[in-house]
């Protein structure tokens, strides 16, 4: 038994450096194609705003800045403010106009780990627009998208100070991987962190799509 573990640990440790290297590699985030192109039917917020009911089951590739969390038996919804998503989808963060009124609700069919989001990242999503729900401060009736694929980012005070010490002289990265399977999804996460310096890019994606 000792001997099989001895050859079975180098060869996970060298898989896990292999798949570190090709997610860094080229410093690009690859995302799914859902995320990084729009549907062909790009439905935008303020044509769903306007009837929600008639937009049921339409495909949507949204961006927004997370501000509320709430886990309910073993989903997690997120409400989101509507943000523009950047060509190659991220959020765009050279706009800083932030309007309120403009939320929806992100339903993910499983519980998202706690350390996996927080208040005033940012997301992007590519989902199906399942219903509507009640929102406060308004109050009033927004979508509701059940994920099937996402991705979530860094919150605008954390991408400044990306930003800010991403020089050629870059601390030094210490780069943690974690790969889960839930029965209906599977996420990779990366973070890489250093002095002044946090990365993370989590990927949700649904088996069922």
């Amino acid at each position: 038994m000792q001997s099989r573990l001895a050859s079975i640990v180098p060869l996970l440790l060298f898989s896990s450096l292999t798949i570190c290297g090709t997610v860094f590699s080229a410093s690009e985030h690859r995302l799914p194609v859902t995320l990084t192109e729009a549907p062909d039917r790009d439905l935008q917020y303020y044509q769903v705003i306007a009837g929600i009911e008639q937009y049921l089951d339409g495909q949507v590739r949204w961006g927004g800045e997370i501000i509320e969390i709430k886990h309910i038996d073993n989903i997690t919804l997120l409400t989101v403010i509507e943000h523009p998503i950047a060509a190659a989808g991220e959020p765009d963060y050279t706009i800083h106009y932030r309007d309120e009124s403009r939320k929806y609700v992100v339903e993910f069919d499983y519980s998202l780990a706690n350390d996996t989001i927080s208040r005033h990242a940012f997301i992007t999503v590519f989902g199906l627009i399942s219903g509507k729900t009640s929102v406060q401060d308004p109050e009033v009736e927004v979508p509701v998208i059940k994920v099937l694929d996402s991705a979530f980012w860094p919150s605008r005070k954390q991408h400044a100070l990306n930003k800010e010490h991403d020089r050629p002289n870059r601390p030094q990265v210490t780069v943690g991987l974690g790969i889960s399977t839930h029965g209906t999804h599977t996420s990779l996460g990366v973070k890489g962190q250093g002095e002044n310096y946090q990365y993370q890019i989590q990927i949700q994606r649904s088996s069922s799509h």
